[in-house]
């Protein structure tokens, strides 16, 4: 019975320390998922910001009428408040 009792005991601690290693394992694939995550967040985020950065530039680009080529004044005709377009045909004419 000794024997049959030992077994038994190993087989419990052999299974709990499976459970344990295989839950760190789960925790660390976790972790790792979440890290993944906030990684493509952070790079979202980024790109929209440089976005904005990108239009911001072009809009303010598209403000300067020296010298006016026909692209920029399209760009500026799009981009200005109607009660500045009188303001800014005036200095075009």
């Amino acid at each position: 019975m000794e024997a049959h009792e030992q077994r038994q005991l190993s087989d419990q601690q052999s299974s709990i320390l499976f459970t344990q290693h295989h839950q760190v394992h789960l925790k660390r694939e976790k972790r790792k998922e979440e890290e993944q995550r906030r990684k493509q967040w952070v790079d979202q985020e980024r790109e929209k910001t440089l976005s904005r950065l990108r239009s911001f530039r072009e809009v303010r680009r598209s403000y300067c009428l020296c010298p006016a080529s026909p692209l920029q004044l399209v760009l500026l005709l799009l981009f200005i408040k109607p009660q500045r377009l009188l303001l800014h045909t005036h200095l075009i004419q």
